[in-house]
């Protein structure tokens, strides 16, 4: 998107605006900017929450962190207002009700959302009540939201989506094997240990098989028979094998997305500056491969 020479003013500060908030190019110095004061904020939020919790900082410092978070949710407000207004200039969000409403509840918006609303909520009447103060953890919320301000975490979150399917298939079958390990270990143990093992879901086995698949072992729950001692260990193996499954997947997500977005200029001819055919290469070139 760029700026038309015959557009309104309106329209102008809508599309620079959206720019810099939400669509900016890389070599936009404001929107970079913007990202850096907003990533600050966030970060000083999530600070600022946790030292909220020792009470000795607190009893000194807390208005001063009570002060900071209300200039940042105000500014967290304002872009987020900025956002919605500007979105129009989006060919799908066109449309100046639908696709306000389209494009505010996209899933990064409602993030945003969430973390504004338990600001706001402190006025509510219920605010005095339990679960209107269970509202503010939603403030941890903030630091999810640094993502939309760093290329290197949305290459983390791209590489997930790329690689849904494959990660899907192994967080199934370690689902399968929990299953398989913790019931295995109730009909090994339950006659020596009835009161641990009492049943598959309520007994805690499922506990037992997710720290021992994960090869944490808290120790709280322990096979006393031999054959239970030595399914611990086929578990602990196995458990081994298939937790450094999605590591593989993800590193090899990481290596292609990485190769994908780096820079890449095509062998041109130097006399008329098109691109040279395959023929000139024994090896197609990376841009042709993909």
């Amino acid at each position: 998107m760029y700026l038309d020479p015959d557009m309104s003013g309106y329209e102008r500060l809508k599309l620079r605006t959206h720019q810099v908030v939400d669509k900016a190019d890389d070599d936009d110095r404001l929107s970079h900017i913007v990202d850096i004061v907003l990533a600050f904020l966030i970060v000083g939020n999530v600070c600022g929450l946790t030292l909220e919790t020792v009470k000795a900082f607190n009893d000194v410092y807390g208005a001063y962190l009570q002060a900071f978070e209300a200039f940042s949710l105000l500014i967290f407000t304002v872009e987020y207002i900025l956002r919605v207004w500007s979105c129009t200039c989006e060919p799908k969000y066109a449309h100046p009700i639908r696709g306000r409403l389209r494009y505010a509840f996209g899933p990064m918006m409602l993030l945003d959302l969430l973390v504004i609303l338990p600001f706001y909520f402190r006025f509510m009447p219920f605010q005095e009540l339990r679960y209107g103060r269970s509202l503010r953890l939603l403030r941890l919320v903030r630091i999810i939201r640094i993502g939309r301000y760093s290329s290197s975490l949305r290459t983390f979150a791209a590489v997930f989506v790329a690689r849904k399917e494959e990660l899907s298939i192994a967080v199934f079958a370690e689902l399968i094997l929990l299953v398989v390990s913790g019931a295995s270990l109730y009909f090994v143990e339950h006659n020596a240990q009835p009161d641990v093992f009492t049943s598959i879901p309520m007994s805690m086995s499922m506990w037992w098989g997710m720290s021992t698949l994960t090869t944490v072992g808290y120790g709280d729950m322990v096979p006393i028979t031999v054959w239970g001692q030595f399914l611990a260990m086929i578990v602990s193996l196995l458990g081994i094998a298939m937790f450094a499954l999605p590591v593989g997947i993800l590193g090899a997500g990481f290596v292609e997305e990485v190769s994908h977005g780096s820079d890449y200029e095509e062998p041109a001819c130097p006399c008329c500056g098109e691109p040279l055919p395959d023929e000139f290469f024994d090896v197609p070139s990376p841009a042709r491969r993909r």
